[in-house]
């Protein structure tokens, strides 16, 4: 190398450099040990730059010991050298001979002096504040070095000591990896998660020489870490430590993945995701190296890797208990379905499956069963009060739906079969199942089973329907006394003691809700009102004998418990007080019953009320044969054709005049007769002025053609205004 070096030679000569050691960082890191690495750096600095000699001294153990020489031996004596001992600035950058920048009573200096060393360079091998030695270089002639060769040289330091790094970094995994072997065969072996707990804190804190060491795994019910048991030594640190949303592990535990102190923490992560963390910590002043950091590291993957497998292992145990669980509650149903008559014991049995409370209401919304458990707190007369003033908004609810009643949230679940709805099991959500899947197979399996048990008692009931149906048919029979022994057989069937006589009554309804022109929708509306009277009959008076029979509902009861005479008003407010405001009710009494062919005149005389009630103006809901009085003789007439008639020439005038002109004298008239013929009492309820009403009474009697005051007149104005009633105004078409 010359000693005056111009600006091109000295480009060309650093691009030189530069590549080399480029080409000879890039060997580095494919080298498998620590002699290779320091011989090739060596060679590469004897090759490249002639140097008389290189030695390398690496930082073990508190002393800087020599690991390569090529050249003098002599340099031998300066090593091991103290590390504490050694100038800091060779340790920060590379330093030339012409720096000055060492003292003069340094070791190195006097060397180079005493053993006429002209030239020298040093780089040292450091990366991210950690000095693992050093490289020196030296001529004995005087070499002109460049100023750029000090950032190349930092390069290469920095490459050796990355090399270096990885390859400790090998032999301490490789080291650990033997370490662990000998237990490794006895974690693989653990059947719990207890067991695998135990073995890796005994492993941790005895090879890493902790104080203690404890494992704190997530509670994400709970929202906390919980220390595990066992623990080895005493673990100190709270058993339980709440977290909060968006703090990281360092908010709760010291020096997470942090060497250098005396505690450490580690966490423990599943698939990216933090499940717990390994906390330790040194007695006395004793701190964490990397190797005790790579060793608890190497433990806590192979912990969270285990720990996954019998998490895996546990969840497949559970899930086969949970499906042997829903198979046995399976077959618990279905055979209380078939065994019982009524679905207390399913109830009890799915209550006790899912831990809450079970009810279940029929189509209707009434409550037909239930479980409760014994701390169960569930307000039901206050859930049957709140459905039952709300019901006609849940019909139209999807197959699942929820109500909030007091502190309880209750789940609606429809059982359905055939196309409509059977009733509903609901279930309380006050114990939030564990397994929600598990919960849920549970709900359908449970309302398929209901569902099938309603479905059969369905069909009994409509046979029994039918059997009802032909037995009414017999009863009210023109030829009731020629089937006597039929009837006999039937009435067995329903406690209809053939013996004792009833009075029939006939209920009819009508909904709001449906168009009066739909025929069809209003007949079902009908059936399903009925239905659910009976539900309510049925707790009203068991000596009630119901039927539902062409269209309308009919009602037998004994007359010896009948003896209070406001009976059938009673029950009249009762079935209206169970109907919505948009059902129109009618209840119409027969007769007294004295024998079997009495039964089909007590039902026709309760029609004829119904009659009556639903065309007239009689103005009552409910009502009986006796108390009619001529409207029964009234209602007869109307199947005459001079009726029809009598009404036109008596009312035909003013019913056309008064649909061609807006002054309604029909009316006026019916209530002029009505009030006896007084002036003041019709215009008072007519709210018109009284020289109105001589005014519209004035055009009256020109229409009519005769006197409306006269006695017979006003008999036969009134009587032709019942008949309307009856009629009703197809009269006039």
């Amino acid at each position: 190398m010359t000693k005056v070096i111009n600006s091109k030679s000295r480009e060309k000569f650093i691009e030189n450099i530069e590549t080399h050691l480029k080409m000879t960082s890039r060997q580095l890191l494919n080298r498998n040990s620590r002699d290779e690495i320091l011989t090739i750096v060596g060679q590469s600095f004897r090759e490249l730059l002639s140097a008389d000699f290189v030695c390398i001294g690496i930082n073990v153990k508190d002393y800087l010991r020599l690991h390569y020489l090529s050249g003098v031996e002599s340099i031998r004596e300066l090593f091991p050298y103290p590390t504490d001992q050694v100038d800091p600035i060779l340790y920060q950058q590379s330093i030339k001979s012409d720096d000055n920048l060492l003292r003069e009573d340094s070791v190195l200096t006097q060397y180079f002096r005493n053993h006429q060393v002209d030239s020298w360079f040093t780089i040292p091998i450091t990366e991210n504040q950690s000095n693992q030695g050093l490289i020196i270089v030296g001529y004995y002639d005087e070499r002109p070095f460049i100023d750029e060769m000090r950032t190349v040289f930092k390069e290469l330091g920095e490459y050796v000591a990355i090399a270096m790094d990885m390859i400790q970094k090998n032999e301490n995994s490789q080291k650990n990896l033997r370490l662990i072997a000998h237990s490794a065969h006895q974690l693989m072996m653990q059947d719990s998660i207890e067991d695998l707990l135990a073995q890796i804190v005994n492993l941790s804190g005895r090879e890493a020489k902790t104080h203690y060491t404890g494992i704190y795994l997530l509670d994400e019910s709970r929202e906390a870490m919980l220390l595990q048991k066992p623990t080895f030594g005493y673990v100190p640190k709270d058993h339980y430590i709440r977290l909060s949303r968006g703090n990281a592990l360092r908010d709760y535990f010291p020096h997470v993945e942090q060497i250098g102190f005396r505690e450490i923490t580690l966490p423990i992560s599943l698939n990216g995701q933090l499940v717990g963390a390994l906390y330790c910590k040194k007695s006395g002043n004793n701190i964490f190296s990397a190797k005790d950091f790579e060793l608890l590291q190497t433990y806590t993957n192979y912990f969270s890797a285990m720990y996954e497998n019998l998490s895996l292992r546990r969840s497949e145990y559970e899930r086969r208990q949970a499906l042997e669980e829903l198979l046995a509650l399976q077959t618990n149903l279905i055979k209380k379905s078939i065994d019982q008559v009524d679905i207390d014991e399913m109830n009890r049995v799915l209550s006790e499956f899912i831990m809450n409370d079970v009810l279940v209401f029929d189509p209707f919304f009434n409550l037909s069963a239930y479980n409760q458990l014994k701390d169960s707190q569930l307000p039901l007369d206050l859930v049957v009060a709140e459905i039952q003033k709300e019901k006609s908004s849940y019909q139209n609810k999807p197959a699942t739906f929820t109500l909030q009643v007091a502190e309880e949230e209750l789940v609606f679940n429809k059982i359905e079969g055939d196309r409509e709805v059977l009733g509903y099991l609901v279930y309380s959500q006050k114990n939030r199942p564990r397994n929600q899947e598990n919960f849920s197979l549970a709900i359908s399996m449970a309302i398929s089973i209901y569902a099938t048990f309603f479905m059969k008692y369905k069909i009994e009931r409509e046979a029994l329907n039918q059997l009802k149906n032909s037995f009414v048919g017999a009863l009210l029979s023109s030829k009731a006394r020629d089937e006597m022994d039929q009837i006999i057989d039937y009435a067995s069937y329903f406690n209809f003691d053939i013996n004792q006589y009833h009075t029939v009554a006939v209920v009819d309804v009508h909904s709001q809700e449906v168009d009066h022109q739909d025929l069809i929708n209003q007949r079902i509306q009908r059936n399903k009102l009925f239905n659910e009277m009976v539900y309510h009959l049925n707790k009203y008076d068991k000596h009630l004998v119901s039927a539902i029979f062409k269209g309308k509902l009919l009602l037998f009861k004994p007359q010896e418990s009948l003896s209070d005479n406001t009976y059938w008003e009673k029950l009249y407010d009762y079935l209206q007080d169970h109907q919505s405001e948009q059902v129109n009710l009618w209840l119409a009494v027969g007769s007294s019953v004295k024998q079997i062919v009495d039964y089909r005149d007590s039902y026709k005389k309760a029609q004829h009320v119904l009659n009556v009630m639903q065309n007239t103006a009689y103005g009552r809901q409910v009502a009986s044969f006796s108390e009619l009085g001529s409207y029964s003789l009234l209602n007869t007439l109307t199947r005459s054709d001079d009726s029809k008639l009598f009404v036109k020439a008596q009312l035909g005038g003013i019913w056309s005049f008064s649909k061609e002109q807006s002054l309604d004298l029909f009316q006026t008239l019916r209530v002029y007769l009505e009030n006896q013929c007084q002036i003041k009492a019709s215009s008072d309820q007519l709210y018109i002025h009284r020289s109105t009403l001589l005014y519209r009474l004035e055009k009256i009697k020109d229409i009519l053609g005769f006197d409306i005051n006269e006695d017979h007149s006003h008999f036969n104005l009134l009587l032709a205004y019942h008949l309307f009633d009856l009629y009703g105004p197809s009269i006039f078409d």
